[in-house]
């Protein structure tokens, strides 16, 4: 009975944890009741930090005795500091059952607890949701996954103990529905036939208004998820119970297809907009509550959660349909409500009244017709409850059967509350729909008595498996709908044991979740195996082998072995074995590899500077685990620059430096890097308007008010505005703002050097063998490219398709003006062709090139602007006369950003001192080559130059240590000729400045990020003010990683909305 229940008869003893509506109209009136039958008591109380004045106040009032605590509020992993205060407090009280009412986000966090404690569990439902279930697919499968994850846990530990995990769907303690359920099994057991269709339909009339929409937190629409995880779960749960009620072992589904329909908070916003409103409640009344204006609120509601929802479910055996199910969910619809401010039961004081339908058919032989309508939206206690249509206990349950066939008298039977009640001996006090709601806490404390076993559960955990998975593939199926995908969700089921109405459950996976890894057949090693220990690897490695758990010995045929070691030996020596004969400054005498790299790793810059000092006309070299680096002097970079990409190779370089030697990933591309420089810098003064609204759309969702001064982490913020600009110049407006996209792009960018990193760890020779099974970084980034190539190439078609019928039919063609457009066009033209997964893959490839740098390089400058606030109000003033200078001309935005030269100087006195990476100009050498001064340069030579400490050479840039924001502005404004103006541009690379590289395989995007990054600061600095948190700190420091100079990710600012 729990691992700590009590051994002595007593009443039983339960936590709450969660004091909201919900537990205050269920589970604390039912508790008192079973109380006063001295079978179980409610000892403790738990809620949210902030909430203890009006807990402590209705503790007192209702339940005095119950002891109260308080905990921070989290969505996730439960903080350890709050499993060791819930753990004490349970055990102490010595609980027999915990029953979790809290925000379903919640959810999972608190049944892994009690479950991890051993306790009996009641849980409410939906078993699990997650935010943005209705634009993320990833945060759609987390539902199934969540409750997959709690399964595991419960089922463990039946192993040790049986407890129950009771979910609260109280549809299945309604004697109602009971008689449904025996119905429906009478005609399977007598004809054979299951249920053949299913349609239900809910209502409860839960109209918010558009501002409640907004503000509210009680069955929240805000966090992106509504209808279907509020009450919905109840009615995905009665389809699988009916359809259970009717299965026999022959005629049971193996697969079940989801398809769903929503009506969006949007979609309502355009039935009734505020004028509706306005005459309904009368415009000087509603005017009081009316917070949002329509083009506000369709931007605050474009992420949130669904009103409505239409489901189509098929369930279907050896691939043919048995069973068609439809689900109407609805908020939307009769209400009482006629006042414009919300009572203070959140739950009733909105107008809702419940309208609930179902018709259930098995074949020709019987549909069951179930009724329940009310009229009013709050129950009087002090009248007697009827059961007539329209009042607070109408329920009717009419069984309609083919009594000639079944051999009975009538074709019609009618069931009304009171035969219901007499059929099953329930006796229900009062409202019949609210008091069913008690079952469950009656089941619980039987089983907690002793007087049920875990088989004899209503509702237990192990049986909910296909209405969590339903709910699961109905937020899938929708986004992807919404992404002009296949809408139809696909759900395998098993069985645990043979079927029957009671015995026996079905579990269900949902098909094509977000990890699938191929199952591959094992090989069979020869007769005789040698075991290959871990000193295979390479010295520096050794530790991080054994800090990722892998075993120490892996298993090969002797030939393999000895292949092996040849590989490994010859490796190791072409890694430590410098090609080029000059100085490497982090090696010693001892030649001890360990140490150099942890310095290559942690104290690059400071290698930087020691060889720029010793040899800044010079070259020297660093090692790594990729081999030796050789870095050369700017002097150099002319006559390199001449040489040309058959002899250096920029593409090559990269790959090689980010990716390592064994390309399990392909992140440049010539193609790619040519449409950026040809077609995206042509096109940017065309597209920098729409980008600007973009920008303004994006602060408007992602700043809160900030009335007054508001600490907020600034990379997160700038990322995500970046992320919308570099979203809509790639796929434009039709997916730009899909969450689904947005988080492919920012998990593909961290993947790659989260991969990157993780198979630096291993030596050059086991990559190829373990990136596909045991380096997670990388799967995760080809899951990412799966996810591109569903969502981008129905669009790909769906652009070549319409250009065909346009010129098919003679009709105009206007295509679109982004990068998946213009990577179609240069595709169609290149030898080969480019695939359409090709052209999806290099959309991806361009986000890499372009969010990573732009959004660090943003990061740093808006540091720098609240470090050195004496430049604000002169950068915003420049702002301001151009914008007065280039007013309502969208064609001439690219002259506008152009013309800010305080604002590109102060970037680039940003990016001189603190820039996204320390070196730059990465070349491999393709051909053997000598240069000028002697020094001959072997193929698959590494070249770097260390621009980073170009850019503190006190003969390039007087006082270099000074950050002097205008000091490029000062030398453009005091140049002779347009030339010697130009060479100071943020946007100019020379061998004095190449933090964008140099000569013709500098960075071809960094026109578009110079003037996505101006538009992105001067619609920041127009809208808020913002400091350093603390001045006297000064700036936050950067975080540097090998050749990566690193903002903090967590680091905030203080942020105030400009009057």
């Amino acid at each position: 009975m729990g691992d700590f229940a009590p051994e002595y008869d007593e009443p039983k003893r339960y936590l709450l944890i969660g004091v909201g509506p919900h537990a205050k109209r269920i589970y604390i009136p039912h508790l008192n009741e079973l109380e006063k039958e001295g079978r179980a008591r409610l000892v403790c109380a738990v809620d949210c930090q902030g909430n203890e004045q009006i807990i402590t106040e209705y503790r007192d009032r209702i339940c005095a005795s119950v002891e109260l605590a308080f905990v921070p509020f989290f969505t996730d992993g439960m903080p350890k500091s709050v499993s060791e205060q819930l753990s004490a407090l349970a055990h102490r009280l010595r609980v027999s059952c915990v029953i979790i009412s809290t925000e379903p986000l919640a959810h999972k966090a608190y049944g892994l607890w009690a479950v991890s404690q051993g306790f009996n569990v009641i849980m409410d439902k939906p078993i699990t949701t997650q935010k943005g279930v209705t634009t993320s697919v990833e945060q759609a499968y987390k539902i199934a996954e969540d409750y997959d994850d709690l399964a595991k846990a419960y089922s463990e530990l039946q192993q040790r103990n049986e407890t129950m995990f009771l979910i609260s769907s109280h549809r299945r303690y309604h004697p109602g529905l009971y008689c449904t359920f025996d119905m429906l099994r009478e005609v399977t057991d007598r004809v054979d036939c299951p249920v053949t269709n299913i349609i239900s339909t809910h209502c409860d009339g839960m109209w918010r208004l558009p501002s409640e929409m907004v503000d509210q937190k009680y069955h929240t629409f805000n966090t992106g998820y509504g209808k279907v995880s509020h009450s919905g779960y109840h009615f995905l749960d009665m389809v699988y119970r009916f359809l259970k009620s009717g299965w026999t072992e022959e005629k049971k589904p193996d697969k079940i297809e989801v398809v769903s329909s929503f009506m969006m908070p949007n979609g309502f916003q355009k039935c009734f907009n505020h004028e509706d409103y306005k005459k309904a409640f009368g415009a000087e009344t509603y005017a009081k509550v009316s917070k949002y204006s329509d083009e506000e609120l369709e931007k605050l509601m474009a992420t949130f959660g669904e009103v409505d929802a239409a489901l189509q479910i098929t369930f279907i055996k050896n691939n043919e349909p048995i069973c068609l199910a439809q689900v109407n969910l609805q908020h939307n619809g009769f209400s009482r409500r006629s006042w414009v401010t919300p009572g203070a039961d959140l739950y009733k004081g909105i107008g809702r009244v419940k309208h609930e339908f179902h018709e259930i058919k098995s074949g020709p032989f019987q549909t069951i017709v179930v009724d329940s309508r009310q009229a009013n939206d709050k129950h009087d206690r002090s009248k007697p409850s009827t059961a007539k249509i329209g009042t607070d206990n109408h329920f009717e349950v009419h069984v309609f059967r083919n009594s000639e066939l079944l051999g009975e008298e009538k074709p019609l039977v009618s069931y009304s509350v009171a035969e219901l009640d007499k059929r099953y001996d329930s006796k229900l006090p009062g409202i019949y729909s609210e008091n069913v709601k008690r079952g469950i806490l009656w089941e619980a404390t039987d089983f907690l008595e002793g007087k049920k076993n875990c088989s004899e559960l209503a509702s237990n955990l192990d049986d909910h498996s296909v209405p969590a998975h339903i709910m699961s593939a109905v937020y899938v199926s929708h986004v992807r709908r919404i992404s002009g995908l296949n809408p139809v969700v696909s759900i395998d089921l098993t069985y645990t044991a043979k079927v029957s109405p009671n015995k026996g459950t079905a579990t269900a996976s949902i098909r094509g979740g977000l990890e699938i890894l191929a199952k591959k057949a094992p090989v069979k090693a020869a007769t005789e195996v040698y075991e290959i220990p871990i000193d295979v690897l390479s010295p520096p490695r050794k530790r991080a082998l054994s800090d990722a758990k892998i075993c120490q010995t892996q298993r090969y045929s002797d030939v393999t072995h000895m292949t092996i070691q040849i590989w490994r030996y010859l490796r190791l020596r072409r890694l430590q074995t410098p090609q080029v004969d000059v100085p490497v400054i982090n090696l010693g005498a001892d030649r001890n590899f360990d140490d150099a790299h942890e310095k290559y790793l942690y104290h690059f810059k400071d290698l930087l500077q020691e060889g720029y000092q010793k040899s800044k006309h010079g070259v020297y070299q660093v090692w790594s685990l990729d081999g030796y680096i050789l870095i050369v002097t700017p002097d150099l970079v002319e006559e390199l620059n001449a040489l040309g990409t058959e002899v250096l190779d920029f593409h090559a370089a990269s790959q090689r430096r980010v990716i390592g030697e064994y390309e399990w990933l392909k992140i440049t591309d010539s193609m790619e890097a040519h449409t950026i420089l040809t077609d995206l810098t042509r096109q940017i003064g065309t597209i920098l308007p729409s980008i600007n609204k973009e920008i303004e759309y994006a602060m408007e969702c992602e700043f809160p008010k900030c009335q007054d001064w508001t600490p907020l982490a600034v990379h997160p913020k700038m990322l995500r505005i970046m992320s919308l600009v570099v979203s809509l110049m790639i796929v434009g407006p039709t997916l730009s703002r899909n969450e689904e996209w947005l988080m492919t792009m920012a998990k593909f960018v961290e993947g790659i050097f989260i991969a990157g990193w993780e198979l630096k760890k291993y030596s050059q020779f086991v990559r190829p063998l373990i990136s596909r099974g045991l380096v997670p970084g990388v799967r995760g980034v080809w899951k990412q490219q799966a996810v591109a190539r569903r969502l981008l190439i129905p669009m790909i078609r769906s652009r070549r398709a319409a250009e065909a019928h346009a010129q098919a039919t003679g009709s105009k063609y206007q295509k679109p003006n982004d990068m998946v457009q213009w990577l179609m066009d240069n595709g169609a033209k290149a030898s080969p062709t480019r695939t359409d997964k090709n052209l999806a893959e290099l959309c991806l490839v361009v986000v890499f090139a372009a969010l990573h740098a732009a959004t660090q390089t943003l990061v740093n400058i808006v540091l720098d602007l609240a470090a050195h606030q004496e430049y604000v109000d002169q950068i915003r003033e420049e702002y301001r006369t151009a914008r007065a200078k280039y007013s309502g001309l969208d064609d001439k935005q690219a002259l506008l950003v152009n013309s800010l030269s305080k604002l590109d100087s102060f970037m680039k006195e940003s990016q001189r001192l603190n820039p996204a990476t320390l070196t730059s100009f990465s070349r491999l050498v393709r051909r053997p080559v000598t240069l000028s001064t002697g020094l001959h340069l072997p193929a698959g030579t590494h070249i770097l130059v260390p621009a980073a400490m170009v850019s503190l050479d006190p003969v390039l840039y007087p006082s270099p240590n000074e950050f002097r924001g205008f000091r490029f502005h000062e030398k453009r404004a005091s140049a002779t000729t347009a030339d010697d103006a130009h060479k100071d541009q943020f946007t100019t690379t020379s061998p004095r400045t190449m933090h964008f590289g140099y000569g013709r395989q500098a960075c071809p995007g960094r026109f578009f990020a110079s003037a996505a990054i101006k538009s992105i600061l001067v619609h920041l600095l127009e809208e808020f003010d913002l400091r350093l948190i603390d001045p006297s700190a000064g700036r936050p420091k950067n975080m540097i990683k090998g050749g990566m100079n690193l903002p903090s990710e967590t680091v905030e600012l203080m942020f105030r909305r400009r009057k």
